[in-house]
């Protein structure tokens, strides 16, 4: 396949004695993407698994492979690095494919990110910032079930990889360079993990509920629970089953016979399951949800949190790291009520952000709860 800056040499792989040929043939650094479907399912569709090693690209096709065996023990293996760029959805895809957490990711986007200011920088921008190649978008919102690939398909496919090894290179030793690789490693280690709820937590993401008394609270849970697990089953959007807003409307009721269920989740696919939510929540009636959404903060708090991260910012900017690593909201906010629940930072500022603002947050914070109490 020819390209702007050359000639890619590309493969497709679509059988399982190919698969098992290209992963005996990998070398210490692999570059790895996917090509998928999400509009009208729960679960991703997969198109495509992009390869690239020894500046080879192949084209694995998920229609044709049976046995992912081989690929599956590079996934996991420790010895071997899977370069990536914003890696949380393919990690996800891997994850629901195999059952398996994927080791010894380095993720391009967030390797950046200790070296700049931008916390989400495209791919085609990190690749035009690092190597000088300006890429073509056109195919983002391709068919990727379809088959036979256009040529334009094929060609954004393999670009998506063919740059990572070279990306990783130029990221990894100014990394080294910056005294800022064991960050970044400690880092990525905790993001191997997809970010997954479980059904019954499934709740604790919706906002605007930390009003709702316990009774509430646990009807909300349960109907949360309901529609992540009836939304799995059916392979379906949550949004398809019901609605964020239906939900929080239900848990807000007293009434709940079928007919006042039925009259607030009014989705067609929900309809045979109402019964399956009526009985759940009229078990839930007494229980007490284990943990509750966290309050928001109280006024003298919400100030202090915007002086911690003006302060975590400006330390940001002053090492050439994105911000969010150091000061996001949700971080700090977090932080702030670990201290004065249990006089201790949250566990994110005890890693290797401790000596970088860590030390000074506590030492802000017990300031701060002190003048307060």
């Amino acid at each position: 396949m020819r390209l702007r800056e050359g000639v890619i040499s590309l493969d497709w792989i679509d059988d399982d004695k190919g698969l098992a040929r290209l992963v005996s043939s990998f070398d210490s650094e692999i570059g790895v993407d996917t090509e998928f479907v999400r509009t009208n399912t729960f679960y991703a569709k997969i198109g495509l698994v992009q390869v690239c090693s020894n500046s080879r690209v192949s084209l694995i096709d998920p229609q044709k492979v049976k046995n992912w065996g081989p690929f599956i023990d590079a996934l996991v293996s420790e010895e071997l690095t899977k370069i990536m760029h914003a890696s949380q959805e393919d990690l996800e895809i891997f994850r629901d494919m195999f059952g398996i957490v994927p080791k010894n990711i380095f993720d391009c986007q967030l390797a950046n990110a200790f070296l700049d200011g931008d916390f989400s920088i495209s791919y085609s921008g990190l690749v035009s910032k690092r190597t000088g190649v300006t890429l073509e978008k056109s195919e983002t919102r391709s068919d990727w079930l379809g088959r036979p690939l256009t040529v334009n398909q094929e060609k954004y496919a393999a670009e998506d990889v063919f740059y990572l090894l070279d990306v990783f290179s130029s990221l990894q030793e100014d990394l080294r360079i910056s005294n800022k690789l064991g960050w970044f490693v400690e880092e990525m280690a905790q993001r191997e993990t997809p970010d997954e709820f479980s059904p019954e937590n499934y709740y604790l993401r919706l906002k605007g509920t930390s009003n709702l008394t316990d009774r509430n609270l646990s009807y909300l849970q349960t109907a949360c629970q309901w529609r992540e697990e009836l939304a799995r089953k059916l392979d379906l959007p949550r949004v398809r089953v019901a609605s964020d807003s239906d939900l929080l409307e239900l848990s807000r009721g007293e009434l709940l016979g079928f007919e006042e269920i039925a009259a607030v989740i009014r989705s067609r696919v929900a309809h045979n399951s109402i019964k399956v939510l009526q009985s759940m929540l009229e078990g839930y009636k007494l229980r007490t949800p284990k943990e509750r959404p966290a309050s928001p903060l109280v006024p003298g708090d919400r100030k202090f949190l915007k002086k911690i991260q003006t302060f975590a910012h400006e330390k940001a900017r002053t090492m050439s790291m994105a911000p969010e690593l150091l000061g996001r909201k949700r971080d700090l906010e977090q932080c702030i009520r670990s201290f004065d629940e249990n006089g201790h930072l949250s566990e994110i500022f005890l890693g290797w952000r401790k000596e970088i603002v860590g030390n000074e947050f506590a030492r802000m914070l017990s300031d701060h709860f002190e003048h307060a109490a």
